[in-house]
C-alpha cells in the first residue's frame, strides 16, 4: 500500500512539475509580450489594453509601487529573475524586477484597474519598474509559480492508501472469517459443546481445512460413540458373571476366604462402575447448558457439611457459565472429597480473574511431592504413603476431574499451600 501510494505521489509530482514549468514559460512569455505592448502603446490606450490582457491566470495592472511581502522561498526569487532575464526577447534587460507575495484581500478593484479574476487566495506579484518610475505588476496564483504542489500530492497519496486499505480489509475479512469460525468451532469441540458442521467457504486452502475439520469431528464423534457402546456392552456382560459369583459366595461357609472373595467382587464392581463413569464424563456424552456454577459449588460444600465433613465456601452467590452440570459436579465432588479425606478439610474459594473462573480447594494434609503432582492425575495411580487401598479408591478421582475440566477448555493443577497442605486450582473459561 505504501509503495503504491508513494509511486502515485511521485508520478503526480513529476507530472505537476512538468506542467508548472510549461505554465511558467507561458506566463513569462505573456509578461514579455505585455511589456513590449506597454513600451509601444500611448498612455491613453494602456488601461484598456491591460484589462484585455488580464485573465484567470494573469492579472496585469500599473501601480505606483510593488505591494505585499517578500516570499519565504529565496530560491523562487532567484529562479524567476533568472527565467525573466534569459527570455529571448530581452525586453526585461536593464529593468528592476521584484517578487512579492500578497493576499486577495489586499487587492481592490476599481475603475482604474482591471478586476481581480484570479481564483487563488494567495498569489505572487511580479513587479517590473518602468522608465517613468511606475511599476508594471503581474499577479499570478501561487500555484502557478510554486515549485511543489504538496497538498495535492498528499491528498492523492491518502486516497490511494485509503482505497488500498479498503481492498486489503475486504480481502483480509474474506480470509480470516472462515479461519475464525474454524478456531471457534475447534474450541467448542474441545470443550464438548454441540455444534453444526462448518460451511466450507473462503479461499481453496481454507475450504480444504474446513472440510478436513468436519471429517475429523465426525470421525471422532463416531469413535467416541463406538467406545461408549463397547464399554456399555462390556459392563453389561461383566455384571452377569459378577452377579453369579456373588450368589455362589453366599452358599460358601462364612469364613475369612468368603469375606475376602466378597471384598474382591465388591472392588471389581466399584472399579467397573467408576471406569464407566470416567469414560462417560470425559467423552462429553451429556449436553452442555447454561448453569449457575456458584450454586453448584455451594451445593457440593453443603453436602460435605451435612455429612459431617469440614468444608467452607467463599465466593459469589451467582456465577453463570456454559457446561455439563452432572460432569462438573462429579469433578468438584472428587476434588473436595480428596481434600476432606486426605487433608482433613476443604476450604473452597471461587473467584473470577479476567476471562477465567478460578476454583481453589485447599486442605491441611501432608501435601503431594512435586515429582508426583502430574502422576496423581493418571488413571488408577495412587500415592501409597497417604492413600491406602483401605479407602476403597481406584485412583480415578483426580484423573476424572482433570478430564472433565479439560473437556470444558480448562485445567487442573496442584500447588503447595502456604503453611502446609495442598491447593488444587481449577480454571475454567467463562
Amino acid at each position: 500500500m505504501l509503495v503504491v501510494a508513494f509511486a502515485a505521489a511521485w508520478t503526480f509530482w513529476e507530472r505537476a512539475d512538468m506542467a508548472k514549468r510549461l505554465v511558467r514559460l507561458a506566463t513569462v512569455d505573456r509578461m514579455a509580450a505585455t511589456q513590449m505592448l506597454v513600451d509601444r502603446l500611448p498612455p491613453s490606450e494602456l488601461r484598456l489594453a491591460l484589462r484585455a490582457i488580464s485573465g484567470p491566470l494573469l492579472l496585469v495592472r500599473m501601480l505606483d509601487e510593488p505591494r505585499g511581502r517578500p516570499t519565504d522561498d529565496p530560491r523562487l526569487d532567484r529562479y524567476l529573475v533568472r527565467l525573466i532575464a534569459r527570455h529571448p526577447s530581452r525586453v526585461f534587460r536593464g529593468r528592476e524586477v521584484v517578487l512579492r507575495e500578497v493576499d486577495r484581500e489586499s487587492i481592490g478593484d476599481d475603475d482604474d484597474h482591471p478586476p481581480d479574476l484570479l481564483p487563488s487566495f494567495v498569489r505572487y506579484e511580479v513587479g517590473v519598474r518602468q522608465d517613468d518610475g511606475a511599476w508594471l505588476i503581474f499577479t499570478v496564483p501561487a500555484d502557478t509559480l510554486s515549485r511543489v504542489w504538496l497538498r495535492r500530492a498528499v491528498l492523492i497519496a491518502f486516497g490511494v492508501v485509503a482505497a488500498a486499505a479498503l481492498i486489503a480489509w475486504l480481502l483480509f475479512r474474506r480470509i480470516t472469517q472462515p479461519v475464525t469460525a474454524l478456531a471457534v468451532a475447534s474450541d467448542r469441540f474441545a470443550a464438548g459443546l454441540p455444534g453444526e458442521p462448518l460451511p466450507e467457504s473462503g479461499p481453496p486452502e481454507i475450504r480444504r481445512a474446513t472440510a478436513a475439520f468436519n471429517r475429523m469431528r465426525q470421525r471422532i464423534g463416531d469413535l467416541l460413540e463406538e467406545r461408549n457402546s463397547m464399554l456399555a456392552a462390556i459392563a453389561h456382560d461383566l455384571r452377569t458373571p459378577l452377579t453369579r459369583l456373588r450368589l455362589r459366595l453366599e452358599d460358601l461357609p462364612d469364613d475369612e476366604a468368603r469375606s475376602r472373595s466378597e471384598a474382591d467382587v465388591h472392588a471389581m464392581e466399584t472399579m467397573l462402575r467408576e471406569t464407566l463413569a470416567y469414560a462417560k464424563d470425559v467423552a462429553g456424552v451429556e449436553q452442555a447448558t447454561d448453569l449457575d456454577f456458584a450454586a453448584l459449588v455451594r451445593t457440593a460444600v453443603d453436602d460435605l457439611e451435612d455429612a459431617g465433613r469440614a468444608a467452607s465456601y467463599d465466593g459469589p452467590d451467582r456465577l453463570v457459565l456454559r457446561g455439563r452440570p452432572t460432569a462438573l459436579r462429579r469433578a468438584i465432588d472428587n476434588v473436595m472429597i480428596n481434600a476432606v479425606t486426605y487433608g482433613g478439610s476443604a476450604e473452597v474459594r471461587l473467584a473470577v480473574e479476567d476471562d477465567w473462573i478460578k476454583l481453589t480447594v485447599a486442605d491441611r494434609g501432608p501435601g503431594v511431592p512435586p515429582a508426583m503432582r502430574e502422576r496423581v492425575f493418571e488413571p488408577f495411580f495412587r500415592l501409597e504413603t497417604s492413600r491406602s487401598r483401605a479407602t476403597g479408591g481406584t485412583g480415578l478421582g483426580l484423573a476424572l476431574a482433570r478430564g472433565i475440566v479439560r473437556a470444558h477448555g480448562g485445567e487442573v493443577r496442584l500447588l503447595d499451600r502456604p503453611g502446609g497442605g495442598t491447593l488444587v486450582e481449577v480454571a475454567l473459561p467463562r
